[in-house]
């Protein structure tokens, strides 16, 4: 019979953006001219760098809510974003990142072939790959630490 099983993940980390660069491709004259919405993405654009630790945690249960395994420790990252979130103007906003990510994580559960207790540790990596939208509507406001 096959047995039931819930899973919680819990992912708690600290993401630094080392480096954010803007990044254009066309003067403010030149893009109005420009119909392409890539180019007008990439007019606002910015490159960023990104370093990270985060403390990673997963656990199984059975259907009686027993746990089978747990799995925890650091994870470390890295990777890069590509954005135009601090675009001023009305239009389209857009963010894409890329991360990569290893570290040795303790496991604590069962033998999955005999249901023996088993404490070992595991390397895990992998990827992750984001994107976002949206789309402002009204002009960035222009303030500046002297207006009052």
């Amino acid at each position: 019979m096959p047995v039931l099983r819930t899973s919680v993940s819990a992912t708690v980390g600290v993401l630094f953006t080392l480096l954010t660069v803007p990044y254009a491709v066309a003067s403010p004259d030149e893009a109005v001219l420009s119909a392409s919405p890539f180019a007008d993405f990439m007019n606002d654009a910015r490159v960023g760098i990104e370093l990270g630790m985060e403390n990673f945690r997963w656990q199984e249960f059975d259907s009686k809510g027993v746990r089978l395994l747990s799995e925890h420790g650091p994870r470390y990252g890295f990777g890069g974003l590509l954005d135009n979130l601090g675009r001023e103007t009305p239009g389209v906003l857009a963010v894409f990142s890329a991360r990569h990510y290893r570290g040795r994580v303790e496991y604590d559960g069962q033998d999955s072939m005999q249901g023996r207790f088993l404490a070992t540790n595991s390397i895990y990596g992998g990827y992750e790959v984001e994107a976002g939208g949206g789309y402002r509507f009204m002009p960035y406001p222009q303030t500046s630490a002297i207006d009052f």
